[in-house]
């Protein structure tokens, strides 16, 4: 069953109470109870999908997303967002929140890929949250810009906000609200974060409070993958780790280290998914090769050196098995087109 922590809960229940929307209201239709919601436990997808219904419905001259928005931080993501607040920088912790955001919001997906503009946060839904979907989004692009304006200490205005539906009739009230251009109708909701913020040191960042909370994320990860019956959940994180990147990528051991566990330890859980960790990063990294070729003028030698390759032959033999042709001729079809 798929649930969301409840902090977010209490932030819906709070904020319209203080309108006046009553507790029977708001839960009307749910399993819910304040005291549920204050003994800290997920909750059911179910239960809070109908409780951000029960808010619209009786408030609907309020955009739930922009209110939520507006009061709303890096926090409500519970343990994974507390320790994103104290990351040694941007990227960091948004790479974290990459890693395991799901132990807080087990229905949505918070993926990061570097690119190179910066980073990309890509919002995905693994289940139907029906007409909801534009409140999480909408909601998730306001706690975002606050968490990269906090850790900045000011307006970020080079950031792109991509929506997945058409402009809404509050759409210039949601522009005002945020300080970047949006793009509405894109393909799905992403977030474009400028590559100049991303490895600021933040002025947050705790040493041991951030080493702990990693542990303690890691250990909660360690035993929701034992309780899936997904296959593959291993190779699903090293992907998303490595992905969220920028080249060279990481080695086996650095990225063991970041999930608390041994060279060896990773190693045999993957190749009990059916992967292993040269493919995957083998395979990011023909990403990057591609990205390179297609939107940068660096030659094949400079893409090599960049990509980590300390032979230049060894990156177009790699190119050409994956791709059936050669680094040039790649970069000229793509001009073609």
């Amino acid at each position: 069953m798929s649930t969301i922590g409840p902090s977010y809960a209490l932030l819906v229940y709070q904020t319209y109470t203080q309108k006046g929307i009553t507790e029977a209201q708001l839960f009307e239709g749910t399993h819910l109870s304040l005291q549920q919601l204050e003994a800290g436990d997920n909750i059911p997808m179910e239960d809070f999908l109908q409780l951000l219904n029960n808010a619209d419905q009786q408030s609907p001259n309020h955009h739930v997303g922009l209110l939520l928005g507006q009061r709303s931080n890096i926090l409500v993501l519970g343990s994974a967002g507390m320790s994103a607040a104290i990351a040694p920088s941007l990227r960091q912790g948004l790479q974290l929140l990459d890693s395991y955001s799901r132990v807080h919001v087990s229905y949505m997906g918070i993926g990061v890929r570097s690119n190179l503009h910066g980073l990309s946060i890509d919002l995905d839904f693994s289940e139907d949250v029906g007409n909801t979907q534009r409140f999480h989004i909408e909601t998730a692009c306001m706690i975002f810009q606050n968490y990269m304006e906090t850790i900045l200490g000011t307006s970020v205005k080079d950031a792109h906000y991509f929506i997945p539906y058409d402009e809404p009739d509050y759409g210039t009230e949601f522009a005002a609200l945020l300080h970047s251009p949006i793009t509405y109708g894109h393909h799905q909701a992403a977030i474009q974060v400028p590559r100049r913020v991303l490895d600021i040191a933040s002025p947050f960042y705790d040493r041991a409070a951030w080493l702990e909370s990693q542990r303690f994320l890691a250990d909660l990860i360690r035993k929701l993958i034992a309780q899936e019956s997904k296959q593959q959940s291993y190779t699903q994180h090293v992907y998303a780790l490595l992905q969220a990147h920028e080249p060279p990528l990481p080695t086996l051991h650095r990225i063991a280290d970041q999930l608390h566990l041994s060279d060896r330890t990773l190693n045999r859980r993957l190749q009990e998914e059916g992967s292993n960790f040269r493919e995957i990063k083998a395979a990011i990294t023909h990403n990057w090769a591609k990205q390179y070729l297609r939107e940068s003028e660096l030659s094949v030698d400079a893409i090599a050196l960049t990509l980590g390759y300390q032979d230049t032959a060894n990156f177009r033999r790699a190119f050409r098995t994956r791709e059936n042709c050669s680094p040039i001729h790649y970069r000229e079809h793509q001009l073609d087109r």
